[in-house]
């Protein structure tokens, strides 16, 4: 699962990767969400840092979280997103 946050996506920050809480630790257990070492946080995990500021993830300025299945390229993401975009400044032309 990757995240995407202002256009761009980002591998998560696992447990015990540089800007982890637990950085370095090789026996860290997430204290929140229960995840181990190389493991991604949980979802909604408060010890989670951004990838892209390095701040708490959930409480960060970076707009919102969208989680991406690794399936799924960029180009259809950045895709998707135009298309969503359209639509929005479709709205706003009609008021």
């Amino acid at each position: 699962m990757r995240i995407l946050r202002k256009d761009k996506l980002y591998e998560p920050i696992k447990v015990g990767d540089y800007g982890d809480f637990y950085y370095g630790d090789k026996n860290a257990v997430c204290s929140d969400c229960g995840a181990k070492y190389g493991e991604p946080h949980k979802p909604g995990c408060d010890n989670e840092r951004c990838p892209r500021c390095g701040k708490q993830l959930v409480t960060c300025k970076c707009g919102e979280i969208y989680e991406v299945d690794n399936k799924v390229n960029e180009d259809e993401v950045l895709r998707i997103i135009g298309i969503k975009r359209k639509a929005v400044d479709e709205r706003r032309s009609t008021f």
